[in-house]
């Protein structure tokens, strides 16, 4: 076999999910502990009234983060100091409320929670959350040593609470990155190396502007949404600006830099469309051109040689020549 070709792009496995269903009922809490030690974080639980679990988890695990979504009848979970001295996660963790309230107990506060808000707090201080409604929340841990070199060098003490909808103080990359985690964890193949790039650049993005206006965090963020809806030929300045909570101005502002928002989508797609064509598999350069969000093949050919010197063609036969070669 020869060396890969270039444009493969490193996948992780499938997703984990665990459920309670089917589950003795005894049991439930006890499996449900071991899961999220494994898949996110070590945790204590009991339900209110004494019912039976009923809990679904589904978990995405990268090299320097755990992705998750859950859902729950009311219950409570609990990381004590006990835990934590036997398990320390040295991590941040972000959850986001998208049904039901959660209250987060800690020794002198409680915060309550509602959909629409996130709260990103510190894994090793105590605290408990209690869920009085059935709840569906998705979830983020990133170690502290790369949050605090990649988004920001403060960990939060203990926590920190963000809008992600409705009102002035709402958070359009905190929205995204919300998106961004439940796409992740639902589908099967993710390329891992650009789900950190992006989750870690839309949590600084929401991060820094929750504290000042960052232009380089706005960047960021307006790059990470780009590349994740390369194949909406409609993408504008506009859905941009309208994705991350910020004016059309400012979001050309930061682009200026770089050729403006439209040079910089039209590269982010000739990069993916050149490593659709060299990669394996067999893809059409039609095919190319709409996956790629491109309004017309005749522009794609166009831009494409002026890009790289060749015809889309013409890396289609380069990639059948290496095949043979190999």
């Amino acid at each position: 076999m020869g060396e890969p070709l270039a444009g493969r792009r490193e996948t992780q496995p499938a997703p984990m999910t665990f459920s309670t269903a089917g589950v003795p009922s005894s049991r439930r809490m006890a499996l449900w502990e071991q899961y999220n030690a494994r898949a996110m974080v070590q945790i204590s639980g009991r339900t209110l009234g004494g019912e039976a679990l009923e809990a679904t988890e589904r978990n995405l695990r990268s090299p320097r983060l755990r992705l998750a979504h859950i859902t729950a009848a009311p219950h409570i979970a609990e990381r004590t100091a006990r835990e934590i001295e036997r398990h320390p996660t040295d991590s941040v963790l972000l959850t986001v409320v998208l049904a039901g309230e959660t209250s987060v107990y800690y020794r002198d506060d409680v915060v309550t929670l509602k959909p629409g808000q996130a709260i990103l707090s510190d894994t090793d201080v105590p605290s408990m959350r209690g869920f009085a409604h059935r709840l569906d929340q998705l979830a983020l841990t990133v170690p502290k040593s790369v949050y605090r070199e990649l988004v920001l060098p403060d960990i939060p003490k203990p926590y920190d609470v963000f809008e992600l909808s409705g009102g002035a103080g709402r958070s359009g990359s905190g929205a995204a990155l919300a998106k961004l985690i439940g796409d992740a964890v639902r589908r099967e193949n993710v390329d891992t190396e650009a789900l950190e790039r992006d989750a870690l650049a839309l949590l600084r993005a929401m991060v820094t502007r929750h504290l000042v206006d960052d232009a380089g965090s706005q960047l960021a963020a307006a790059q990470a949404y780009i590349r994740r809806h390369l194949a909406d030929p409609t993408l504008s300045a506009l859905k941009i600006a309208g994705a991350l909570g910020v004016s059309e101005r400012q979001v050309s502002r930061v682009f200026r830099q770089h050729g403006g928002v439209a040079r910089w989508v039209t590269d982010q797609r000739l990069d993916l469309a050149l490593a659709m064509l060299t990669a394996p598999g067999q893809r059409t350069v039609g095919q190319v051109v709409r996956e790629c969000g491109f309004g017309s093949s005749s522009y794609f050919a166009r831009v494409f040689r002026q890009r790289f010197g060749m015809s889309p063609r013409d890396a289609l036969n380069e990639k059948g020549a290496a095949v043979g070669v190999a």
